[in-house]
């Protein structure tokens, strides 16, 4: 009951908020500002009830209370058809430069692992590109992701003249893949993904995805400070702010630990490449595991 009231109040306070900044000077000025004011209020009180719950938590669990054992499937208040249709449409032209930077559209790249997979954008796009691309598997968490992109590639199937990639999805956690062996992938690809998750669960998941691929295509925030005050780094914090109070907390500590660059690095992982896009704001990268992580991987495989 608690939670659901710090929602109900934080959509109110998005929805005065937003409402205020539409309006601008068109209305009376006093009106708007207080529209303004008040939405902030809403949203900074939820924020400071989620700092509280959160600290009266982590006093119970202590510092031991962060696990990385696999989680239940669970789906956010914007996953599926919410999440297609305004998140998912907007980084088609992420997945596109990444599918061509990342070379994934070649006949080398034949086993794709979309981690995160949500909707199933990336996984159709590249499919339709990725000529050389024999298997593509899609893993998410979320129930209501997997769900709608099922949907999206059984429609997207009916309208193929000729035999495609096969398009496959899996309900489970990024954190522990046991059924797929190491280097099973020729890549990885994880967009926007890392930031979602808790800070304890990031490396793990990295170092996972490096047992069963290659290599890893990778995408999310930069830790790049100076970038996050221009026109594209507020719009960014907006869509996060939106997202709820425990959405922007993680997203706040994924900033402050280096952002995708800096989990790279902690997960022990060696940079081939890298790009900054969207004025600096979104890192592009990819990395592969040092020899000394494959060999203790394909240790504990054959114990």
């Amino acid at each position: 009951h608690s939670f659901m009231k710090e929602v109900h109040l934080h959509v109110i306070g998005i929805v005065l908020l937003s409402t205020g900044l539409l309006l601008g000077l068109r209305c009376c000025p006093l009106f708007t500002l207080t529209v303004v004011v008040a939405g902030s209020g809403f949203l900074l009180y939820t924020y400071r009830r989620y700092i509280t719950r959160r600290t009266h938590l982590a006093s119970r669990v202590g510092a031991s209370g962060v696990s990385v054992t696999p989680l239940s499937p669970q789906s956010a208040w914007y996953d599926g058809s919410f999440y297609d249709k305004f998140v998912e449409n907007q980084l088609s032209n992420l997945h596109a430069y990444m599918i061509l930077k990342g070379g994934l559209a070649k006949d080398s790249c034949s086993r794709v692992l979309d981690a995160g997979c949500a909707t199933g954008g990336f996984m159709l796009r590249l499919a339709s590109m990725g000529v050389g691309c024999k298997e593509i598997v899609g893993v998410d968490l979320s129930p209501a992701n997997i769900a709608v992109a099922q949907h999206k590639i059984d429609e997207w199937q009916k309208k193929q003249s000729q035999t495609s990639a096969a398009l496959n999805l899996e309900l489970c956690d990024l954190v522990s893949l046991p059924h797929h062996k190491t280097g099973t992938f020729d890549a990885v690809v994880g967009c926007m993904v890392l930031h979602e998750m808790p800070t304890g669960r990031r490396v793990p998941v990295l170092q996972e995805m490096a047992r069963v691929a290659k290599r890893l295509v990778l995408c999310d925030f930069s830790g790049q400070g100076k970038h996050w005050w221009s026109f594209a780094g507020l719009r960014n914090r907006f869509m996060e702010v939106t997202a709820g109070p425990d959405h922007y907390s993680g997203f706040s500590e994924f900033l402050s630990h280096g952002g995708l660059e800096g989990y790279v690095t902690r997960a022990g992982l060696t940079l081939s490449w890298i790009r900054h896009v969207d004025s600096g704001c979104i890192t592009v990268l990819e990395a592969h595991a040092h020899q000394s992580l494959l060999f203790e991987n394909s240790k504990i495989e054959a114990g």
